[in-house]
C-alpha cells in the first residue's frame, strides 16, 4: 500500500469517526432546543356562573332559599362551569403531572364540591378536597381531544354582609397545574370558537 492509499484510508476513518460523533450531538442539541417531549396545550373554557340568589332576588320576601349539604345549612349557592380540553397533538400522561390540576378561591368563598358532568365524550377526573378553598384532581390520562366538564359549587360564608356589597356575585376562581411542557392554560381565540366547542357536544 503506497503513501497515497494510506493517507486516503486515514482520512476516511477520521471522517467516519467525526460523522459518528456529530449525529448524536446534533440530535441531543435538537432535543434540547425543542424539549424532550412535544409542547402540551390545554384549553380552559370558563362560563358565567349561575347565581340562584341573584336570579330569585326579584321575588323579594316571597322566597327564602336554603339547603343542606351533609350537616351544614347553605343559604347561598353559586355554580360555575368550566371545560378543560387537551387541544395539543400529544397525550398528557399521569406521570406528566408535577402539580395536580386545582381549583382555588379566596375567602370568604368556600368550595362545596367539584363534580364532573356525565356525558358520553367527557373524561372523568376524581376531585379531592384539600381545604375549604382548594380542590385538586387526581392525575389521569388525557389523549388529544379529551375533555373534562366540571361544575364548581361555591358558597359565600359572609353572605349577609356580602349581599349588601354585591360581592357575592363575583367569585374569583383560579385554575392551576404544573404539567411537563405545558406553559399554562390557554383560551379559545374568539367567541365563535367557544361556541363551536359548546355545540360540538350538544
Amino acid at each position: 500500500m503506497n503513501i497515497g492509499d494510506r493517507l486516503f484510508q486515514i482520512l476516511l476513518t477520521l471522517s467516519a469517526a467525526l460523522l459518528t460523533a456529530a449525529v448524536p450531538a446534533y440530535v441531543a442539541y435538537d432535543l434540547w432546543g425543542r424539549g424532550a417531549v412535544p409542547e402540551k396545550r390545554v384549553e380552559l373554557n370558563e362560563f358565567l356562573a349561575i347565581n340562584p340568589i341573584r336570579d330569585l332576588s326579584s321575588l323579594g320576601d316571597k322566597v327564602s332559599l336554603s339547603f343542606r349539604m351533609g350537616d351544614q345549612t347553605i343559604d347561598n349557592l353559586v355554580i360555575a362551569r368550566a371545560w378543560l380540553t387537551n387541544a395539543g397533538t400529544s397525550p398528557i400522561l399521569p406521570s406528566d403531572f408535577y402539580q395536580n390540576i386545582s381549583v382555588n378561591v379566596e375567602q370568604p368563598w368556600k368550595i362545596l364540591a367539584v363534580e364532573h358532568e356525565k356525558t358520553t365524550s367527557a373524561i372523568s377526573f376524581k376531585w379531592k378536597k384539600i381545604n375549604d378553598t382548594r380542590f385538586e384532581a387526581e392525575p389521569a390520562l388525557l389523549n388529544p381531544g379529551d375533555r373534562i366538564y366540571t361544575n364548581i359549587y361555591l358558597t359565600n360564608t359572609q353572605f349577609k354582609e356580602a349581599t349588601a356589597k354585591k360581592e357575592y356575585l363575583d367569585p374569583n376562581i383560579v385554575w392551576n397545574a404544573r404539567i411537563v411542557n405545558l406553559r399554562g392554560f390557554t383560551t379559545p381565540p374568539n367567541d365563535l370558537d367557544r361556541m363551536r366547542v359548546i355545540t360540538q357536544d350538544l
